[in-house]
């Protein structure tokens, strides 16, 4: 349970003489959210010690989990905040378009500043995926003048209407249109899910003809420069990967009949921002990640196991406003 204090409202009216009535600080509803457990497994072996002693293999998993640990608690944020699920229709601004695209702007920025209404201090960040930032920053006045401050060097942060930009390709992207179907009487092929990682195209290429089941495919994320996969068996549903792990999207394989000449193309991603209020999410996280390690003398290596729990969260409203602190951009 994560307690969150309601308001004392507004001041109380009071004639002269006439005592004012006594309040206390009212207890909040109490959300719930669940503990979260992250971890990597390492086998390090003997022969990989002394191989890589000059380099301090130690070091540099050391490092490479502690980047992979922000990150995913990067992700987590990103997740709780981009969620409908309990915020107000206003702070839901959705202008996907398929036909004529709307992508991030500074126009789009103002507008979902407008559902905090008179509360607009402590704007905390955008948070936007790094396809959507450079088209905001591309953005050019009708003198091709740039509107805003250029990509961020070294750490830099650049504001837009005022709010501070972060990049993220943690930031949840979509593909809510049909891919382009082609060849010979193709069946209408769909994705579903959301992907966190840096995607933008589908393409999918039957390899072999045949029903649902018998005909193959191959899938890319980089329009067939390389496949992730090939000779896949078609089904009624399929979980693409990348390098082996999920990616969150779904192909969708209706009944009938592919031919090896069908390809499936989806260049419309889907792209969410959110617009976020200081303190109005929130990490709690184990002070340091458990490490623990055994021996394993059959092999001559150490396994090395690192586990990190944590909670994230977003507020019913952000701390000291009467509204949310969040609003979710859905655009091009």
């Amino acid at each position: 349970a994560i307690p969150h204090f309601n308001l004392l409202g507004d001041l109380d009216d009071a004639a002269e003489g006439v005592p004012l009535t006594v309040a206390t600080l009212p207890d909040g509803v109490r959300d719930e959210a669940s503990v979260s457990r992250s971890g990597k497994a390492i086998r390090l072996s003997d022969w990989k010690k002394m191989a890589e002693a000059f380099a301090d293999p130690y070091a540099e998993y050391t490092r490479q989990l502690n980047v992979a640990t922000g990150r995913r608690w990067d992700r987590s944020l990103i997740s709780v905040a981009t969620t409908p699920t309990g915020l107000p229709s206003r702070h839901i601004i959705a202008r996907f378009n398929s036909g004529t695209p709307v992508k991030l702007s500074w126009s789009f920025v103002v507008d979902g500043r407008r559902p905090f209404g008179d509360e607009q201090e402590n704007l905390g960040m955008i948070v936007c995926h790094s396809k959507a930032f450079f088209d905001l920053v591309a953005e050019v006045d009708t003198q091709q003048r740039p509107l805003h401050a250029g990509p961020p060097v070294d750490g830099d942060i650049i504001r837009v209407a005022g709010v501070p930009v972060m990049l993220s390709d943690r930031a949840p992207i979509s593909f809510p249109v049909a891919p382009t179907a082609a060849g010979t009487t193709p069946p209408a092929v769909t994705i579903t899910g959301e992907t966190t990682l840096a995607l933008d195209t589908v393409l999918v290429d039957i390899q072999t003809g045949g029903s649902r089941g018998t005909a193959t495919f191959q899938y890319s994320f980089d329009g067939g420069l390389t496949w992730s996969e090939s000779a896949v068996l078609t089904a009624a549903t399929y979980e693409m990967k990348l390098n082996g792990m999920p990616t969150g999207l779904t192909l969708n394989f209706p009944v009938g009949t592919y031919n090896a000449d069908n390809t499936y193309t989806s260049t419309q991603p889907k792209f969410t921002s959110v617009l976020l209020k200081q303190r109005s999410l929130l990490l709690w996280h184990s002070t340091k990640p458990l490490v623990e390690s055994v021996r394993e003398p059959l092999t001559d290596s150490e396994l090395i196991a690192v586990n990190t729990y944590y909670v994230a969260h977003r507020f019913r409203r952000a701390v000291a406003d009467t509204r949310p602190g969040v609003v979710i951009l859905r655009h091009n």
